[in-house]
């Protein structure tokens, strides 16, 4: 979870590079065994990255799938700083 907390942290900060590799960091976790909630959350810090380097409509749309997955899986409370920004 202190993962998670730290890449919104570097994604609210414009530090891309650092959110990405917390990102890696929470993918090395599921090495042995899958996990959603770490998988989506991997997604959803890599494809806010891309977005916010580059706002285009290929990279909005893969926001909003991560998005809409979350809504389904039921994790859409962990990283409201982020959330709010990007709705903004």
């Amino acid at each position: 979870m202190k993962a998670v907390a730290a890449a919104e942290t570097s994604l609210m900060m414009a530090d891309h590079e650092r959110a990405n590799r917390y990102a890696r960091q929470l993918s090395a976790c599921t090495q042995a065994q899958s996990c959603r909630w770490v998988t989506h959350h991997v997604q959803w810090i890599v494809r806010s990255s891309d977005w916010l380097l580059t706002r285009d409509a290929a990279r909005w749309s893969a926001l909003q799938i991560a998005s809409r997955e979350a809504q389904q899986l039921g994790i859409v409370a962990t990283m409201p700083k982020l959330t709010g920004m990007l709705a903004a």
